[in-house]
This record gives structure tokens, C-alpha cells and sequence, in this order.
């Protein structure tokens, strides 16, 4: 007996060799992946990576851009520019975990301690103050005093473990004012003011780039002698070095409107949940030049969402993911003929920042694009209501042009004859495995529809001879017309 997986494979191949295919579906190409939230990892000794937030202190007058929407239980948070060490906020701390390659062994005062150098913008560095180690603030548990050309009490390295996370936390308004500081206002960074605060980002538009605020780190973990040498990476001691950048955007980017015009063009039904096509979404209607949008948010709730647009967390499913592939959305509940469970659904589009587009011209509007009665269904169920499951899990809709010329063809030629009524049996035998497979894995629904081809010409030309016959004798026509003509244009010449 042949078993029920041999059967799956044997139904594939036998579809992809004979069914029926329609038009091709062109996909537009995903948007890379980019970008993190909330604190980075760093890791000390390779490439150099960025970590990115939002704010909506902005446009360099210190009104604001928003209401800005970031996915904060993501990891990501809106910056607060003018928070500090003495007056410390969680949504002004930029956090970043430290790990190093390398192994350290020392000896009797020695430490193996962070320290973080902040570019002025050309060639010189300046070591700048830690805030937080693990989410605590320094003390000298954790921290260690540099008394060098800054404030005596500012914790300019924190003590490095090699054997615990390192956490580590600085805030942007005590960077700038640190270097400020030291360089007695000789050194003025492009991303600070003459006053120690930081220069707020400039926001863009859709079609114009704005002007984020960038702070160029490099990090260095040291084998130092003592306590007083901590954070001169002038001396000769051991240490290892990474660099990275902090990108500050103003807001986020803009949706110009563009959402797909058919409902069934972004999710198909499946059992429970839905399968999404994010690549319908042109990258073209939610960016900005100068902000990168790497997630789709997807959220759905029974009836009608709530709490939109900012508790959209609150809604019963919400599915993040990538702008590439068929990501499926769980936790549906199915529709059939005993129980009717319609849902709302809306796609937000966040960036690298955690932000989510904003529609132009609609303030608050972060979730532009949206379907109601939306459904859920037993994949049989919806297999079912043709019975060509083939054609029907390939098209994703029982009413497809092609999917109705084999229903025909069925229904008018093959069962009016005992091969024919045999060949369907059989048929119905296997190809509902072959369907739920091809249903879940949909990056073979195109070959499948251009070989399902040849089997739908054949059965246009059964169910309807003398339209195809007049479209051949057409063909016909005007190949012998177009051969004629070349003809007389090669005697001519």
C-alpha cells in the first residue's frame, strides 16, 4: 500500500505535471532587514554596528514632532534628549551590552574595566561619563571615579565582568556635556549645543531627508593599572577596542496612502490563522529617505479592533515580521456553517527605530491600511468548495478563472464517462494532501500555476471547440499574414 506521504509527493508531482495554471503573479522585492531596539549588543573587537531611536524632540527648536508611536514592548523606547545622570529618566538611557573576545588576567591593583570615548566630530576623542551598569546606577560598586578633566564626581569606567552581562548605560545630554566640558567649549560636536545639551534631529518628509543626530562611540575594555588610569587609552595597558554608532531620528517616517486594493492581495485564509503577503506593501508608500522600515505589524482583533492606535497591543493578535515570505498569524477562530467569527485587521509599519509610519496628512494614524470580516477557515472547507483542491489551494480562490475552466471540464467531459468518473475518484484520493501541503508552503504555488498550463488549454478547447477554434484559425491567420509580408519584404529587397 502506498502510504500517505508517498501519496502528498506522487499528487505534487502529478499536479505540477498536468494541472491548470493562470496568469503569473508578479511579487514585489521584500525590504531588508535592518536595525534594533531598546539596548545593542556590542560586541567589543569586531564590526561596527548602529543603534538607532526615535524622539520627538526635533527640528533643532525644541518643539516636538509627534505624537511619535514606538513599539515599546518590543524593547524600543523614545528617547528623551534631556535626561541625565542627575536627573535620570529610563526613556532617555541608551543602553548597549559589552562583550569582549578577549580574556583577562590581572594582578594585584589591576582592574578590567569599560570605558566609552565620544568623537567630537573630527580627530579627537573624549572619555565620557557612565550612568548605569545593568540597569543600576554607578556607585562605586560598580563604577569607578576618574578624576580627570571633567567632573570629580562623574563615573568615567565601570567595572567589567567576564563572567556577568554588561549592561552598559550612558545619557546623550551628559555626553555632550562632558565634552563641552573638558574642551573648555573649544570642541563642539555637530550633534551638541554650546550649552551641553544635545542638538535635536530634524525631521523629513516623504520626499525630503531629514537630519538625524549621530553619536560616534568607540569603546574600549582595559586591563588597568589602578584606579587613576582608568579610562587613559593614551597608556600602554592591554586593552581591546569596538566602535558604534547612536542614531537619534526625529519621529518617524510617512505612509502616503498606498494600500493594497483587495483584501485577498495581503492575507490568505488557513486553518486558525492566516497566511500574510507582506511584499504587496511597496516600500515606496511608507519611508522617508533617511529612516528604514524593516517590520510589518499586523493586529487583529474579533469584530472590530481597540484601542487603537496606541494600545494596539491590547488587541487579541498581533504578529510581527518581515517584509519577505508568507509569515502566518495564529490564534484565529474558524468561521463555518455552525458559528460566524469575523475579525478587523491593520497593518502598521514600523522602522528600525521602533517607529511606526505615520499616514501624511492624517496625525496619529499609524496603521493606514485595514480589512474587516476578515475569516478564518478549515483548510477542507475552503478546498471544498470546488473540489479541484489543486487549482484551488494554487490560486487561493475557488472562483479563479482557472480554477472554473477545470471545474467545467470536470463536470461537462470527464464525468459523462466510466475512464473519466475513474480518473476523478482517483483524483480525490490524493490531491487534498497535495493541496494542505501546497497551502503551506506557497513559495510553490508558481510553479505550480505555469505548469497547471497545458491541462488548462486542453480543457478550454473541450468545454468551448468553437471559441478555441476560432481564436487557432485566428493564430493561424495572422502568422500566415506576418510570414507573407516578411516574405514580400526580403523579395523586394
Amino acid at each position: 500500500m502506498v502510504s500517505r506521504r508517498n501519496r502528498v509527493m506522487i499528487g505534487l508531482l502529478w499536479g505540477l505535471a498536468s494541472a491548470l495554471i493562470a496568469p503569473l503573479i508578479a511579487f514585489a522585492d521584500p525590504i531588508g532587514v535592518a536595525g534594533v531596539g531598546g539596548h545593542s549588543f556590542i560586541s567589543i573587537g569586531t564590526n561596527r554596528v548602529a543603534v538607532s531611536y526615535a524622539t520627538d524632540d526635533c527640528d533643532g527648536t525644541g518643539t516636538t514632532c509627534g505624537p511619535t508611536l514606538v513599539d515599546t514592548s518590543a524593547g524600543f523606547k523614545l528617547l528623551d534628549l534631556d535626561a541625565t545622570a542627575a536627573a535620570p529618566s529610563t526613556d532617555g538611557l541608551v543602553e548597549f551590552e559589552v562583550v569582549s573576545e578577549r580574556v583577562f588576567t590581572p594582578t594585584g591593583t589591576q582592574l578590567v574595566v569599560f570605558t566609552l570615548q565620544a568623537s567630537d566630530g573630527a580627530s579627537t576623542f573624549y572619555t565620557v561619563p557612565i550612568a548605569t551598569v545593568n540597569g543600576v546606577p554607578c556607585d562605586t560598586s560598580l563604577c569607578n571615579l576618574f578624576n580627570g578633566d571633567s567632573t570629580p564626581n562623574d563615573y568615567f569606567a565601570a567595572k567589567y565582568s567576564e563572567t556577568q552581562p554588561n549592561r552598559i548605560g550612558v545619557y546623550l545630554k551628559d555626553v555632550c556635556g562632558s565634552i563641552v566640558a573638558q574642551s573648555g567649549g573649544a570642541a563642539l560636536p555637530t550633534y551638541c549645543m554650546a550649552d551641553g545639551s544635545v542638538k535635536p534631529p530634524k525631521r523629513g518628509t516623504l520626499t525630503s531627508a531629514g537630519t538625524p543626530t549621530i553619536f560616534n562611540f568607540r569603546g574600549f575594555v582595559n586591563l588597568a593599572a589602578d584606579t587613576s588610569s582608568v579610562g587613559d587609552t593614551t597608556s600602554t595597558e592591554e586593552s581591546e577596542r569596538g566602535d558604534f554608532l547612536v542614531r537619534v531620528q526625529a519621529g518617524a517616517g510617512f505612509h502616503a496612502g498606498g494600500c493594497p486594493a483587495a483584501a485577498a492581495d495581503v492575507y490568505f485564509p488557513g486553518d486558525s490563522e492566516l497566511l500574510l503577503n507582506p511584499s504587496v506593501f511597496s516600500s515606496a508608500d511608507y519611508a522617508r529617505s533617511d529612516t528604514s522600515f524593516t517590520t510589518l505589524v499586523s493586529v487583529a482583533n474579533p469584530n472590530a479592533l481597540v484601542s487603537m492606535p496606541t494600545g494596539f497591543r491590547s488587541n487579541a493578535l498581533v504578529v510581527a515580521s518581515d517584509f519577505s515570505g508568507s509569515p502566518k498569524m495564529p490564534g484565529f477562530t474558524n468561521s463555518d456553517l455552525s458559528a460566524d467569527h469575523p475579525y478587523e485587521l491593520a497593518f502598521g509599519f514600523r522602522d528600525h527605530a521602533g517607529a511606526f509610519a505615520e499616514k501624511e496628512g492624517a496625525v496619529g494614524d499609524q496603521f493606514p491600511c485595514s480589512a474587516s470580516g476578515v475569516r478564518a477557515f478549515p483548510i477542507e472547507g475552503f478546498l471544498s468548495q470546488s473540489k479541484c483542491f489543486i487549482a484551488t489551494a494554487a490560486y487561493r480562490d475557488s472562483e479563479a478563472w482557472g480554477v472554473h475552466v477545470l471545474r467545467e471540464f470536470r463536470d461537462r467531459i470527464l464525468v459523462r464517462s466510466t475512464l473519466g468518473r475513474a480518473f476523478v475518484e482517483a483524483y480525490y484520493g490524493w490531491s487534498p494532501d497535495a493541496a494542505r501541503w501546497l497551502i503551506r508552503h506557497p513559495e510553490y504555488r508558481l510553479p505550480v500555476l505555469v505548469l497547471l498550463m497545458p491541462l488548462q488549454a486542453l480543457a478550454f478547447v473541450f468545454i468551448q471547440p468553437g471559441l478555441a477554434f476560432a481564436l487557432a484559425l485566428v493564430w493561424v491567420l495572422g502568422a500566415a499574414l506576418l510570414f507573407v509580408r516578411r516574405l514580400g519584404g526580403a523579395s523586394s529587397a
